[in-house]
């Protein structure tokens, strides 16, 4: 139970963490919005680069380690 716990809160973190610095760099451009969409991991990169809140970029990186350790911990 706790792999699955675990997983999705992960999944739900980093997704919704993910979507707010897309937003951002979408009102920067149009191109950096859609690489932080399709693009693994361009939104920690793009949020480092561009200095956007500490707290949000923790947070993305909190989620997606509960997802690293959900899949660790599923077998």
């Amino acid at each position: 139970m706790l792999p699955l716990v675990l997983l999705l809160s992960g999944i739900v973190i980093a997704l919704i963490t993910q979507c707010a610095m897309a937003a951002y760099a979408f009102t920067r451009s149009l191109g950096q919005g859609l690489a932080c969409v399709f693009v693994p991991f361009y939104a920690g990169r793009y949020a480092r680069i561009n200095a956007l809140s500490p707290a949000l970029l923790r947070t993305w990186y909190v989620g997606v380690v509960l997802f690293a350790f959900g899949i660790i911990t599923w077998h």
